[in-house]
C-alpha cells in the first residue's frame, strides 16, 4: 500500500466516496465517525495521514486537531481538515491548530490526491532521516533546546516586480525573518554566493504559471536548493497547475487572494520543518562521520580504510598506474603508557597522527589501523616515490620531541614503516597489506625507527 489514511467524518456517504477515491490510488483506508473515535484510532494505529472533517458530532474538527497535536503518539501525524466553510478565518484557525492543510468543499479529487502525495512524501523523508539519525537521547546526548529561533531567510520570486514588492510589504508586519525578492532569471543564476534561502515563495500569475513551474523543477534539482521548502502562489490553487506544482516538489500551495497572516503562518511552518529536517540531516552526517572517523586522531578508521583501499586498487587497475601501501607502528609505545599513563599515550598518538597527515598529499589515505598502528595508501605512486615519502614521514615524526601533558617531560617518538608497491594489473589489496605488514616486521626486527621496503612485485 502507498500509505495508511484515517478518514474522520460523521456522514457515511462522505466516508464511502472519499475511501473509494483513496483506495483507487492504493491507499489503505480506515474510518471513524466522531472525534473521540478518531483520537482512539489514531493513537492505536498511528496512520500516515488523517483527513478530518471540521464538523463532527461530538467535537469540532479543529478541537480534535488540537488534541491530536498535544498527544505524544499522534503529534507528528499529518492532518488535512475538510470543511464546508471557505471562510479565511476558519482556515487560519485550522492551520494554527496544527493542520497541515485545509480544504473547502466541494472536494476536488485530483487536488486532494496531489496534496496527499505531497504530504506523505514529506513525512516519509522526515521518517527516513529519523531512522538514520543516531539517537542522542539513548546515548546521553539529548537534543538541546533551541531557545529563540534564529532569523530565517525567505526569498520571493516573481516575474512581476510590483507584485513581489506588494507581497514583501504585506509580510513586513507579520514575520521577523529576512525577506528578499528576486526575478526568475536572478534565481536561476543562483543566490550570488550567499546562503540559500530557508524558504522560497514562487508567486505566479495567469501568464507566468508555466515559467514558474519550470523554475520549480529546476530549483528542486539543484544541490543548493533541493532541500529548500518551496511554497507556490497560484491564481487557481485547485487547478492543474497546482497539481503539477505539488508533484514537482512544491511543499505548499496558496491562492492569489491569501491574506498576509495566513501566508506568513504557512511560510513559518515551512521554515520550522526545514530546520527540523536540517537538524536530522546533520545528525545523520554526524553519525556517518562517527562510523568512519577515529575519535582520538581524527583520521579515518580501519572500517573506512579497507573498502577505500579497494577503490584505490580498482582505480589503479583502470589507469594502469602503481599504488603504494605503508604499515606504520610507533616504536616502544607500551613504555610510554607504562611510564606516563594512557592519557600521555593518547597525546602521543594524536601528535604523531597529525605529523603523518601533514607530511603527505591530500589524495593519500591516512588511517589509524588500530592501537599505535597506522595505514597509508598512496595512489599513482612508484616504488622510489613511496620510499622517499616513508622516509619523510619517519624523519618528521622523529624530528621534534613531543611534550607530555601535565609534566615537564618530552619524548621522541619514532616509527617503523613497512612499504609495499602494487603492480596495478595483478596485486590485490589483501596481498599488498600482507607484504607491507611483513616489511614492517622486518623494520622492527632490524632495530626499529627505519623503513623496510618489500621489493616483491608481480
Amino acid at each position: 500500500m502507498a500509505g495508511r489514511i484515517l478518514i474522520a467524518d460523521n456522514v457515511a456517504t462522505n466516508r464511502i466516496v472519499l475511501k473509494a477515491n483513496l483506495a483507487s490510488a492504493f491507499y489503505d483506508v480506515s474510518q471513524s465517525a466522531d472525534g473521540a473515535q478518531t483520537i482512539r484510532i489514531a493513537i492505536k494505529e498511528s496512520p500516515d495521514l488523517i483527513i478530518l472533517s471540521s464538523d463532527l458530532p461530538d467535537k469540532c474538527g479543529i478541537t480534535v486537531c488540537e488534541a491530536l497535536r498535544r498527544h505524544p503518539e499522534t503529534r507528528e501525524i499529518p492532518i488535512i481538515i475538510v470543511s464546508s466553510s471557505s471562510d479565511p478565518n476558519t482556515r487560519l484557525l485550522a492551520l494554527k491548530a496544527g493542520a497541515d492543510e485545509f480544504i473547502s468543499k466541494p472536494i476536488h479529487e485530483e487536488i486532494l490526491l496531489a496534496k496527499t502525495r505531497s504530504i506523505l512524501r514529506a513525512r516519509g523523508a522526515i521518517e527516513e532521516l529519523r531512522e538514520n539519525a543516531p539517537s542522542f537521547t539513548d546515548t546521553g546526548f539529548a537534543e538541546a533546546s533551541s531557545g529563540f529561533a534564529t532569523q530565517g531567510q525567505i526569498a520571493i520570486i516573481s516575474a512581476d516586480p510590483a507584485r513581489t514588492e506588494t507581497i514583501q510589504q504585506s509580510l513586513a508586519n507579520q514575520i521577523r525573518d529576512r525577506v528578499e525578492t528576486l526575478s526568475p532569471d536572478a534565481a536561476l543564476k543562483g543566490f550570488r554566493n550567499k546562503t540559500s534561502p530557508d524558504v522560497i515563495l514562487l508567486a505566479a500569475n495567469s501568464t507566468s504559471a508555466s515559467e514558474m513551474l519550470r523554475l520549480l523543477s529546476e530549483l528542486k534539482s539543484r544541490q543548493d536548493t533541493r532541500y529548500t521548502p518551496i511554497v507556490m502562489l497560484l491564481e487557481n490553487p485547485h487547478g492543474a497547475d497546482a497539481i503539477s506544482a505539488l508533484d514537482l516538489g512544491a511543499h505548499d500551495i496558496v491562492g492569489a487572494n491569501v491574506n498576509a497572516e495566513e501566508l506568513a503562518l504557512r511560510l513559518r511552518t515551512q521554515l520550522k520543518r526545514k530546520r527540523q529536517a536540517d537538524k536530522l540531516r546533520e545528525n545523520v552526517q554526524d553519525g556517518l562521520r562517527m562510523a568512519v572517523i577515529d575519535p582520538l586522531t581524527g583520521l579515518y578508521n580501519r572500517r573506512y580504510a579497507l573498502p577505500h583501499l579497494k577503490h584505490i586498487a580498482n582505480r589503479a587497475k583502470g589507469s594502469q598506474r602503481d599504488y603504494a601501501v605503508m604499515m606504520l607502528d610507533l616504536d616502544r609505545f607500551k613504555q610510554v603508557n607504562d611510564t606516563y599513563g594512557h592519557a600521555a599515550g593518547d597525546a602521543v598518538i594524536r601528535e604523531v597522527a597529525e605529523r603523518i597527515r601533514a607530511s603527505l598529499r591530500s589524495v593519500d589515505l591516512v588511517a589509524r589501523y588500530g592501537g599505535e598502528e597506522f595505514l597509508i595508501a598512496m595512489p599513482e605512486t612508484s616504488l622510489e616515490q613511496a620510499r622517499i615519502a616513508a622516509e619523510r614521514v619517519r624523519r618528521i615524526v622523529e624530528a621534534t620531541p613531543i611534550s607530555i601533558p601535565g609534566t615537564n617531560h618530552q619524548i621522541t617518538a619514532t616509527l617503523s614503516i613497512g612499504v609495499a608497491i602494487a603492480d596495478s594489473a595483478t596485486q590485490t589489496p589483501d596481498d599488498l597489506l600482507k607484504r607491507a605488514d611483513s616489511a614492517l616486521y622486518v623494520a622492527k626486527s632490524d632495530g626499529r625507527n627505519q623503513v623496510s621496503v618489500s621489493e616483491h612485485t608481480h
